[in-house]
């Protein structure tokens, strides 16, 4: 399959907006090896006077984040309409929500089997299947269990972050070494300067690096070489900072009367 070609992996000479490193820091990756994309106007790159530090946003690899993140955004997605499922088909059985929570999946199923609560063998295993679905987003399951079960739910989060329909996300198609990359764009970092500049000669990660300079770099990837892997590319810069900066430009209002509308006709009346 054909993907956008986003990023350019020659673009390493210096740091400007788009650049990107290895070996970023990311709360909740401490383990894992995420990229960090500078978003840093250029301009205030150039004039090194001008600011100390430089800012950058996580850029975390699919097998990563389907781990950490997906769980959280497929729940969003669909834990709403499971929950509905599993309440109309306890519902069916004189039992509630309630009783879920007190006795759990097992003994819900066997006194409802045992018991005859619900007359036909397709309703039970629909509320089976239900349940399953139900626990399985609600306390969480690893990428392979979550994709047996919400395959088409899972390509729709996919597709809505390649389009640009999630606000938090922005997805580069391929990194080269990396795969499908997605970035968050509500969570900003902060790279100093001087970090910066031996970046771009490459910093092996060992147990002397000082804490208190190097912040940025995630430290427990004993052995790794950080340094510029490439930038992505233009318009696609220019797009990822116009939807970076519509996560904090938007402005909250009242919304308008449900029957606006209405009340415009009747003056015209």
């Amino acid at each position: 399959m054909t993907r956008r070609l986003m990023f350019n992996c020659k673009n390493v000479k210096e740091i400007s907006q788009g650049s990107v490193f290895n070996a970023a820091y990311c709360e909740g990756y401490e383990s894992e090896e995420v990229l960090g994309l500078v978003i840093t106007a250029r301009c205030d790159i150039a004039n090194e006077n001008k600011v100390k530090t430089y800012s950058y946003i996580p850029a975390i690899p699919f097998k990563s984040w389907k781990e950490v993140e997906l769980i959280d955004v497929l729940r969003k997605k669909v834990l709403k309409g499971i929950n509905k499922k599993v309440e109309n088909g306890l519902k069916q059985a004189k039992l509630t929500l309630i009783h879920l929570d007190i006795y759990g999946k097992e003994k819900v199923i066997k006194t409802i089997k045992e018991k005859k609560l619900l007359k036909k063998d397709k309703d039970i295993e629909s509320l089976e299947k239900n349940l399953s679905s139900y626990f399985l987003i609600k306390d969480g399951g690893d990428f392979n269990e979550l994709i047996k079960v919400f395959e088409c739910e899972i390509k729709s989060i996919i597709k809505d972050i390649s389009e640009g329909k999630d606000a938090s996300y922005f997805l580069i198609d391929n990194i080269e070494g990396y795969g499908s990359v997605v970035v968050n764009l509500r969570d900003v970092y902060k790279l100093d300067r001087e970090t910066a500049k031996k970046v771009l000669g490459g910093i092996e990660i060992n147990e002397t690096l000082d804490d208190n300079i190097y912040r940025a770099i995630n430290k427990n990837i004993i052995g790794t070489c950080v340094c510029l892997i490439g930038a992505l590319d233009s318009p696609y810069i220019e797009l990822l900072m116009q939807r970076f900066t519509n996560n904090f430009s938007r402005i909250g209002v009242e919304n308008p009367n449900a029957n606006l509308s209405d009340s415009i006709i009747m003056e015209c009346q």
